[in-house]
């Protein structure tokens, strides 16, 4: 069990819209979790957005989305 004071673990989820929040800060709460909402998609030139996320969510569910692979991400992390 954490302590109170101590900061909620952070997930990032990219290319957000006002109606996916509304689902995810239900369930943040629910699993003591803080989310960071970016509405720009995740690629390597802004992957260093999630530094310090625990995990990184995408919405990809259309022809086309092309998100980076976990190697590029962590590559961008590993230089800061």
């Amino acid at each position: 069990m954490t302590d109170a004071s101590d900061p909620l673990p952070s997930v990032a989820f990219y290319d957000t819209k006002p109606y996916d929040k509304v689902f995810f800060d239900a369930e943040a709460k629910r699993l003591r979790l803080s989310i960071q909402y970016h509405e720009f998609r995740l690629n390597e030139l802004n992957a260093s957005s999630a530094k310090g996320a625990v995990a990184a969510g995408l919405n990809c569910g259309f022809v086309g989305c092309h998100p980076p692979v976990r190697a590029d991400v962590d590559a961008v992390l590993a230089k800061d």
